[in-house]
């Protein structure tokens, strides 16, 4: 029995071409639901993505469907699509009650929540996909790999020459190099033929690079390698860089450290000159970086991850929106002080400190010229002091911690106090002056910290906002005692 899927042409340009098959770990496999059966988990976004609307609409109906076997995709006209249903169960009985467009739609609909990617919002149309049954063709039944085999197996067999047969062996012959070109060329699906077409003809080298990028995310770095090494000379463009990031982090996770090394000082070389090369970026590409570096923050490579942290903030300063780049820079600053450096590594905490310093400066440079939030500003020099306090760098930190201020009342007036920012920074200044034994002035700053921490609006939690409360309520009786840290 054949399905037939109407109105594909309300899907963006992008995913709409009908596709029999797609490629999987470099070999080009025919789109059915026996092939879900076999991907893991963490692959299948990967290969939705390559396989477009058939492989959606396949693996649809597979999650919705799981008693259902189709294979056989192949394009019905301008704008539909079929496929041969081996075993049909409760699908057949919403396609004939016209049930099924409603509740595969809604399923592509949530794609990219249970993939877990927002590259599928391309499918929030899919709700206006129709289903119907329609007769099926007999020169359709097999699926689209199957004739391909058998076309050949066909010709490699001596068979007896009909009057057909002759007027076609009286034909020029092509030659090998002619047959490779028309197949390479060919790869677009109809209802009478199955070639393949150039835009569904994937660079196999790329597939091994989405491979790799799915294995790397899973922490498979010993199956990942080969195929980093496989397509290390075809990844161009921006790509390139988290590409010699994760081959470096994987180098160095196998024991390869001098190339890990090499290909690190590539990528941070690459990551500089991006940046400098003053085209502006969003703020994805950034992030992918920044979300590197805590990769290597994780497995102690904190000297990488302090280079990865900095290139990316410098990509988030260029990014087109103002307050996306502040916010990444700010996670960057989070990344470098979570970092659990050694002690006795002096030159690293330094190399960290420098960085939060520079980093604060560029959301300052965000701030002046492009008008980010202005918390995000405070909640910098606000970190910044936290750093100074824990280098015992005490009059850096009063600094810092009152330029938070500064910058709160500056662009908030009377509504900083809104903001947590704001009550913590006051908090953490009057416990600099408690440290100090200046008790006078510390009972005010903790005054006024504790009105300005009740009456925040922006806590990430009631239990944080009071814990806080309780922190300074305390530290206000001990200095009203005049009792000294």
């Amino acid at each position: 029995m054949d399905a037939e899927v109407t109105n594909i042409e309300i899907l963006p340009s992008e995913i709409r071409g009908v596709r029999s098959s797609l490629c999987w770990r470099a070999d080009l496999v025919d789109i059915s639901t026996a092939l879900f059966k076999g991907i893991p988990e963490n692959f299948l976004a990967s290969v939705v993505r390559n396989g477009g609307a058939s492989a959606a609409i396949c693996f649809a109906i597979y999650r919705v469907y799981p008693d259902a076997l189709l294979r056989n995709f192949r394009s019905a006209g301008d704008s539909g699509m079929k496929f041969t249903i081996d075993k049909g169960g409760r699908l057949l009985d919403d396609v004939k009650a016209g049930r099924a467009g409603d509740v595969i739609g809604t399923f592509l609909k949530n794609l990219p929540t249970s993939l877990a990617d927002e590259y599928y919002n391309l499918y929030e149309n899919g709700n206006q996909l129709r289903f119907r049954l329609s007769p099926q063709n007999s020169d359709n039944l097999e699926s689209t790999h199957s004739k391909a085999t058998a076309h050949k197996e066909m010709h490699s067999e001596p068979t007896k020459s009909t009057p057909a047969d002759t007027t076609t062996a009286n034909k020029p012959k092509a030659t090998e190099n002619q047959r490779s070109t028309t197949e390479a060329t060919n790869l677009r699906t109809t209802d009478t033929q199955t070639v393949v077409s150039t835009p569904f003809m994937f660079d196999l080298l790329s597939l091994a690079e989405d491979d790799a990028h799915t294995l790397w995310e899973s922490k498979d770095y010993k199956q990942a390698l080969p195929l980093f090494e496989k397509c290390m000379d075809s990844v161009a463009g921006n790509g390139r860089t988290t590409f010699l990031l994760k081959f470096a982090f994987t180098l160095r996770h196998c024991g390869r450290l001098d190339d890990s090394m090499r290909y690190f000082s590539d990528a941070i070389r690459l990551l500089k000159e991006t940046a400098a090369s003053g085209d502006e970026f969003s703020s994805n590409f950034a992030e992918s970086i920044r979300e590197i570096g805590e990769r290597y923050a994780e497995s102690s490579a904190y000297s990488r991850a302090a280079w990865v942290y900095n290139c990316s903030a410098d990509i988030f300063e260029r990014c087109r929106n103002a307050d996306s780049g502040a916010t990444g820079i700010l996670n960057c600053m989070t990344g470098l002080q979570n970092m659990d450096i050694p002690r006795f590594n002096e030159q690293l905490t330094q190399f960290a400190r420098q960085s939060l310093i520079r980093l604060t400066e560029m959301i300052d440079r965000i701030y002046r010229t492009r008008k980010c939030e202005t918390w995000k500003l405070g909640t910098a020099y606000s970190r910044l002091g936290d750093d100074f306090s824990n280098g015992y760098l005490y009059d850096d930190k009063i600094r810092s911690l009152k330029k938070c201020l500064e910058v709160m009342e500056e662009g908030y007036g009377a509504g900083a106090q809104d903001h947590a920012v704001y009550g913590i920074s006051s908090h953490n200044l009057a416990v600099e002056f408690l440290r100090m034994e200046k008790f006078e002035e510390a009972e005010v700053m903790f005054s006024k910290a504790l009105e300005r921490q009740k009456a925040a609006k922006d806590w990430s939690s009631d239990r944080k906002r009071d814990k806080c409360v309780n922190n300074t309520t305390r530290l206000l009786a001990s200095t009203q005692r005049k009792q000294p840290i």
